[in-house]
């Protein structure tokens, strides 16, 4: 019996340890389920592992050349990525490497854009959401290879994407050239060139990705139904809970009753015992009175009125004896029964037991998955102060950069200033010329085109030049340029075109100290167009340094072609050649640069060239010279669109 009450309380104990910590387990049990079964959904179908990423992307720079090349001291890679995913894994890669372009390897991580700092090669990947072109707009002018994945057409250098378990990549080398960056003929000849086929693979991976976003959608509903039948059934255990309660309450009091019983029984069984002694004792006396009876007859006659009150006692005491007999076997029927219900709960509790186990089973996976999960915070926590610290580093090194950027573009639009006094305003040419128009539109804030005319006697001389780069390097040069004719032409008064050019690549070659195969001084130099205009013999005389003249006359178009030689050192150092031509009333004469004609843009992104210009300039022949200009203005804004203005153009138009 104390066996008994004692494994009650037992039980009630243990199971009051683990039956509150039961919906929990469970919860954690149903949900660790659904994300093992929906963990394979998780990655892209077209992407692939990092370690067959990080080998492609230290492959391909093994296919670029740098112009750069001789002054990078550490060829450094930056992974743009708000997580450390593809970071530790091409790190592996390149200390493996050692070195790449013969350089040794550093590899960095930037969590956003503007963290981005000067790198040789720059990987970004679609599935971040990084905006392409501001990625660009921040690694402009620093020789950085930009490797992009999934990104659509023409949006960066080297764009690749995975498509039936295969690399296919898209090359942009007009702005890797624009970078001094140049991909090897192998490695471009098995890019995708056209944007039709790129765009159709495309669509066929975004397809794909879209009808992975559904099932991941469908895959988040069951997991949300899973939780609903959670939370119903920790509501159910909690009624169970309840249930199993005032079931061990009721086991408890059922003990104390039958203890108290136990204790009456016993009581009851020492009352017969005494109750039977002194029936033995009466038997006894019985016999020594019959035994005396048998030596006195008359003593037994005597006592016999006395053994007939004594036989009527315990007749009464056998009676008594036998209610007691009955009332003792009802309540032993009645142990019997609460035995058995014992064993009954003696079963559940064992059940209960067992089930506990398993609730501590899942409240150890549950209390190890949060001991992981601290660990995880912990990490997370240092990378937030860490990345902090490199805010804070980068905020006050923007500050900086941005008084330098104050600095440089004070000085930049001064020199604007100065180079705009140099180059002939409208009113000087409408002392020598009635009817022009001059188009000029630097690139940047300085050009490197530039414009220049002088009239010695009858003859004007005009100038339409194209120096070596753009902005401040093709100001300086323009500005030697201004100052070289005005030598040649106003203080030497050398008139003939070919002549100009003659001596203005002497002047060059003698200014930067240039020699032949470019073993010293700098090699650069213009491309230049020079027109003489004699107003009394009705002539123009034409030279060119790869810079052409297009003459308009009625519908008919003739171009004269310059020499294929700079006005500077070069393979082919011959005397430029003279053009004379009769002039006619409204002929129309044309000078330009490369600029307007180099210039990406329409619908398929492609160069404007000389034939769509020409074409232009027959069309609008017959509009005034101030039109003209309006609409090659127009013409070339329209073109360009959205795309960033190529190069400095500059043109002059005239009518006779």
């Amino acid at each position: 019996m104390r066996f008994c009450v004692r494994a009650n309380c037992l039980v009630k104990v243990f199971y009051g340890f683990f039956a509150g910590r039961f919906r929990f387990a469970a919860g954690v049990g149903v949900l660790l389920t659904s994300v093992l079964a929906t963990g394979s959904f998780a990655l892209p179908m077209q992407e692939y592992d990092n370690e067959s990423r990080a080998i492609y992307i230290l492959d391909i720079a093994r296919y670029v050349q740098w112009e750069n090349i001789d002054d990078i001291q550490v060829f450094r890679i930056g992974i743009l990525e708000p997580v450390e995913d593809l970071y530790p894994v091409i790190s592996r890669h390149a200390l493996q490497r050692g070195e790449i372009q013969q350089k040794p390897v550093e590899v960095v991580r930037f969590g956003t854009i503007d963290d981005i700092t000067p790198v040789s090669l720059l990987y970004v990947n679609k599935r971040y959401d990084y905006d392409i072109s501001l990625v660009l707009a921040g690694t402009r002018g620093q020789h950085t290879l930009l490797i992009s994945e999934n990104y659509e057409f023409h949006r960066s250098m080297i764009n690749f994407i995975v498509y039936n378990e295969q690399k296919r990549f898209e090359i942009n080398e007009e702005r890797m050239n624009e970078e001094g960056l140049w991909v090897s003929e192998l490695f471009r000849e098995h890019a995708i060139t056209a944007e039709a086929d790129w765009q159709e693979i495309y669509r066929q991976v975004e397809l794909e990705l879209e009808q992975e976003k559904i099932l991941v959608l469908e895959q988040n509903r069951l997991i949300e139904e899973q939780l609903a039948e959670i939370e119903e059934q920790s509501a159910q255990i909690d009624i169970q809970h309840e249930l199993i309660e005032r079931q061990l309450e009721e086991i408890e009091r059922q003990g104390d009753l039958l203890d108290r019983l136990e204790a009456d029984i016993a009581q009851r069984q020492r009352e017969i015992d005494i109750k039977n002694l002194q029936i033995t004792e009466q038997n006894e006396e019985i016999r020594e009175q019959l035994a005396e009876l048998e030596k006195n007859r008359g003593e037994a006659e005597r006592q016999a009125a006395v053994l007939a009150g004594q036989q009527e006692r315990i007749g009464e005491q056998e009676r008594m004896i036998a209610d007691q007999e009955v009332v003792l076997g009802r309540q032993l029927e009645q142990i019997e029964k609460q035995r058995l219900l014992i064993w009954f709960f003696i079963v559940m509790l064992v059940f209960a037991a067992v089930l506990a186990y398993f609730i501590y089973r899942g409240y150890r996976i549950k209390k190890e998955a949060n001991i992981k999960l601290e660990e995880k915070n912990r990490v997370i926590t240092n990378q937030r102060d860490e990345i902090e610290k490199q805010r804070d580093s980068i905020a006050a090194q923007r500050d900086q950069i941005a008084e330098q950027n104050k600095l440089i573009w004070d000085s930049i639009h001064y020199a604007r200033r100065i180079q705009r006094a140099l180059l002939p305003d409208d009113h000087n040419f409408r002392d020598v010329l009635d009817h022009f128009f001059i188009m000029y539109r630097p690139k940047d804030v300085v050009s490197g085109d530039f414009y220049w005319e002088s009239k010695v006697g009858s003859e004007v001389i005009v100038v339409a030049a194209d120096c070596t780069g753009h902005g401040v390097p093709g100001a300086l040069m323009s500005m030697l340029g201004v100052t070289f004719l005005n030598d040649i032409v106003n203080t030497r008064k050398i008139t003939r075109p070919s002549e100009i050019l003659d001596q203005l690549r002497e002047k060059v070659i003698n200014a930067f100290h240039q020699q032949g195969g470019g073993d010293s001084g700098i090699q650069d130099g213009m491309d230049i167009a020079v027109c003489n205009i004699d107003q009394k013999s009705n002539t123009i005389q034409f030279a060119g340094a790869n810079n052409p003249l297009v003459l308009i006359r009625e519908s008919e178009v003739v171009q004269y072609k310059g020499d294929r030689m700079p006005v500077a050192i070069s393979d082919r150092m011959m005397n430029f050649n003279n053009h004379t031509i009769e002039l006619k009333e409204d002929d129309l004469i044309y000078i330009f640069s490369d600029g307007y004609i180099d210039q990406f843009g329409g619908e398929n992104n492609k160069k404007f060239m000389r034939k769509r210009l020409v074409s232009l300039l027959l069309d609008i022949r017959e509009e005034p010279m101030i039109r003209q200009k309006e609409i090659l203005v127009r013409t070339f804004d329209d073109w360009k669109g959205d795309n960033e203005q190529t190069d400095d153009v500059v043109m002059i138009g005239l009518r006779i």
